[in-house]
């Protein structure tokens, strides 16, 4: 199931749908009707949020590289290395305008073109995934907070683009071939 769903958000946002209708049909013919229900209700991915995850797919390597900067980064909080903080802090906005521009450019190549706004929005997708993935969201003051369905959608996109460039790089080939069988939808 895992497979299947990384395949159809590697698929370009205006093919998703029509893939996803039909993995449903194909499931639902084959009275796998549990696996139906979950592909059924999977969203079409936002374009920025497709863009992350393009990046994330085909350069793990660098995705890899974000996620240790924010353990580097945390480690330097735990430990109150202000110097270090200093240099991460910095190495932060770096390296998260460096891989939104690098996915600008995979999203370029695959054909939609991603805007400004868009090409914002990649790096609010990015900026998480230095912070811890099971932080406590309630731990921060309330007025800290963002609003309750902001912080779900980011969290779930967090865990998701964490997943996909975590399966990308233990995957031998770069992208998932499309030919899941629904025998597979039910293991």
């Amino acid at each position: 199931m895992d497979v299947l769903i990384l395949e159809l958000y590697g698929l370009k946002p205006m093919e998703f749908t029509a893939a996803r209708e039909e993995y449903v049909a194909h499931a639902c013919k084959a009275g796998a009707k549990q696996p139906a229900a979950a592909i059924g209700v999977l969203r079409k991915p936002a374009d920025a949020a497709w863009t992350a995850g393009l990046l994330a797919r085909q350069r793990p390597k660098e995705a890899q590289g974000l996620v240790q900067l924010g353990e580097a980064l945390r480690v330097a909080h735990r430990t109150l290395d202000g110097d270090e903080l200093l240099k991460l802090s910095h190495d932060q906005h770096v390296v998260i305008g460096e891989l939104a521009g690098t996915a600008r450019a995979l999203a370029a190549e695959a054909g939609p073109m991603v805007s400004e706004p868009e090409l914002h929005e990649v790096e609010q997708i990015l900026h998480p995934v230095l912070a811890d993935a099971d932080a406590d969201v309630a731990a921060k003051p309330k007025a800290e907070r963002k609003p309750r369905a902001l912080r779900r959608s980011r969290r779930l996109t967090c865990r998701r683009w964490l997943r996909l460039f975590r399966n990308s790089a233990e995957s031998s080939q770069g992208s998932p071939r499309r030919a899941a069988r629904v025998d597979d939808l039910r293991g």
